[in-house]
């Protein structure tokens, strides 16, 4: 017993397949919206590399809050007076 994985008859195969066309809109939209992200990847590395440039050569000094604790176990934050 010959089974076929086609689905198709002996008789229906010289007829063409039915042809289907694209979606123009689809088409553009997966066109266009690849080309939107490189686009905003490219302004925001280029952003980063510009800030990173014109950084001052000179490192900063960090100044954070002093933490103190007092005898009864509680931390109290105070900013120092420098």
């Amino acid at each position: 017993m010959p089974s076929s994985s086609s689905g198709r008859s002996p008789a229906d195969d010289k007829r063409e397949p039915a042809q289907v066309y694209g979606s123009t809109q689809i088409e553009l939209a997966w066109t266009i919206i690849p080309i939107l992200i490189v686009v905003v990847l490219f302004l925001a590395t280029a952003r980063v590399i510009h800030a990173i440039q014109d950084a001052p050569n000179q490192p900063q000094r960090l100044r954070l809050p002093q933490l103190r604790i007092s005898s009864g176990g509680s931390s109290d934050i105070r900013r120092s007076a420098s």
